[in-house]
């Protein structure tokens, strides 16, 4: 399974256990969230490990 894959899972299992339902536009949004998450923390990992 791709990163992509897995976010897109996740986001599919937030929708529906937030919102019982887990409809192509939330889970859009949910994913693009997600992936902006999964961004940040990859970039703060990288900067985090050049100051070692």
């Amino acid at each position: 399974m791709t990163e992509t894959e897995r976010l897109l899972a996740e986001a599919r299992e937030i929708c529906l256990r937030v919102h019982g339902s887990a409809p192509d536009e939330l889970v859009a949004v949910v994913f693009q969230r997600r992936c902006l998450e999964a961004d940040v923390a990859r970039y703060e990992g990288d900067r985090g490990e050049a100051l070692h």
